[in-house]
């Protein structure tokens, strides 16, 4: 928007918008608002020092006017741009030059609104692609937990220890967050795993045991051959979710860094929540007894430095459990 100020010299205030159209219920009327994308100039300290952060009265007749109409109109020196996408999105955009624009300038006003229309509609579309994606991982996770009959929250919160871990471990917004999003996976391999097997009330057999191992290797066959990153990460989750630090773990005995950050800090955040929660071998484990078990397997099971950040936050990392209770 200022780069398009800046060619056409327009010094003056200027608001691109989306249009939302609502209904009255009680009038049948209209009752369009505007969602504000961008602004130059004064606009946006004016809007904000109005009670609703709302766009002027006169600009917004402007907008109404050209959203009736279904065209660009000039009202005095202010040209009011309406362009509508593909998709069926309205956007409108005000400027006041403060003279009569030129057939010319007008022309680029309309090119510049409606590529932007575009790249706006572009890009809610891939927001709506990844909201989607984030959707069916967390939708696949609790199937497989339902499944394995454990309790309900169990993969929504490992998703979110996991990242306040990832964060507090260094890594950035993105690594933590595509954490957060891949960890629901780390049990997908389960559903290879016999109903006897998985819900055994039980200690298992040698024979199971080794039946019920190849749910690492399993989930990580199911998502390896996605190219999309996400599912990338998470088939490493699931591969490596189950190795220990001292190199005693499966399926491939990784030890050390060698286990990938990701796995590592899954592994904790798995078996962390999964002591207090209750499943069909075992009743839920105190606070207490969680840490004095994590601070024992610090070292052999778990990355110790993931262990120390864990333990010395246990409250903000328990609070999940109350936030998202089974």
């Amino acid at each position: 928007l200022q780069q398009i100020s800046n060619l056409l010299y327009i010094q003056h205030d200027s608001i691109y918008a989306s249009a939302v159209r609502a209904m009255a219920a009680s009038h049948g009327k209209n009752t369009d608002h505007y969602e504000v994308i961008a602004t130059t100039g004064n606009i946006a300290d004016i809007m904000a020092q109005s009670d609703n952060h709302e766009i002027p009265e006169e600009i917004k007749q402007g907008f109404d006017k050209a959203l009736a109409e279904r065209k660009s109109v000039q009202i005095n020196n202010a040209f009011f741009g309406y362009f509508v996408t593909k998709q069926g999105n309205e956007h409108l955009l005000y400027v006041c030059p403060g003279n009569n624009l030129s057939q010319l300038e007008l022309h680029l006003l309309e090119i510049y609104s409606n590529n932007v229309a575009i790249a706006l509609e572009n890009r809610n579309l891939h927001q709506e692609i990844e909201a989607t994606q984030r959707e069916l991982i967390y939708r696949l996770g609790e199937a497989v937990e339902k499944r394995s009959k454990e309790t309900g929250g169990h993969v929504q919160r490992v998703a979110l220890i996991s990242e306040l871990l990832a964060r507090k471990y260094g890594l950035d917004d993105i690594q933590a967050t595509n954490i957060k999003l891949a960890s629901p996976l780390h049990d997908i391999g389960k559903i290879a795993i016999p109903d006897r097997i998985l819900n055994k009330p039980g200690a298992l057999e040698p024979a199971e045991w080794e039946t019920m191992k190849t749910h690492a290797h399993v989930g990580y066959e199911m998502l390896n051959s996605s190219n999309k990153p996400l599912l990338e990460l998470a088939a490493t989750i699931a591969r490596e979710h189950h190795e220990n630090w001292d190199g005693s773990g499966y399926p491939n005995g990784l030890c050390g860094e060698s286990i990938q950050i990701a796995g590592r800090i899954t592994a904790l955040a798995d078996v962390f929540d999964a002591l207090g929660s209750r499943r069909c071998y075992k009743e839920p484990w105190s606070l207490q007894q969680i840490e004095q078990e994590i601070r024992k397997l610090s070292g052999s099971k778990f990355d110790p430095k993931l262990v120390d950040i864990l333990l010395r936050d246990l409250d903000e990392f328990a609070a999940f459990r109350r936030l998202h209770p089974d």
